[in-house]
């Protein structure tokens, strides 16, 4: 086997391993904090599993734990729905290794996401 070869063989595994890690989902559980462009702050944790081969989770705070719709995981970008008592909200969130930074819409208002994986 040639150098050459060799190289390009390593590059392919190299390549197909990240490859893996990046369409990994974020699965654990997520310390977020909202923000709005008032300057309010509401502290959150997302909980992400699969499930049957697609992705579930829950969205917990001081008014309890409630269920994520849609959600999807694509690109290093995570969003799905929830529905709280004030609305449903729409949250996109861009994945970066342990933290996570994004946005939510809904209830009349939007605002600013970002977070750090706890487990």
């Amino acid at each position: 086997m040639t150098r050459s070869n060799i190289f390009i063989g390593a590059l392919c595994v190299f390549l197909a391993a990240a490859f893996l890690v990046a369409a990994a989902p974020p699965l654990g559980t997520w310390e977020c904090t909202s923000s709005t462009p008032g300057g309010d702050e509401r502290k959150w944790t997302l909980t992400v599993q699969e499930s049957n081969g697609k992705l579930a989770g829950t969205v917990g705070g001081e008014d309890g734990d409630s269920s994520i719709e849609d959600a999807k995981y694509e690109n290093g970008t995570l969003t799905f729905k929830v529905t709280l008592d004030t609305g449903t909200y729409q949250v996109t969130l861009k994945i970066d290794g342990g933290k996570l930074d994004g946005t939510w819409t809904g209830g009349g208002a939007s605002g600013t996401v970002k977070g750090f994986k706890k487990t």
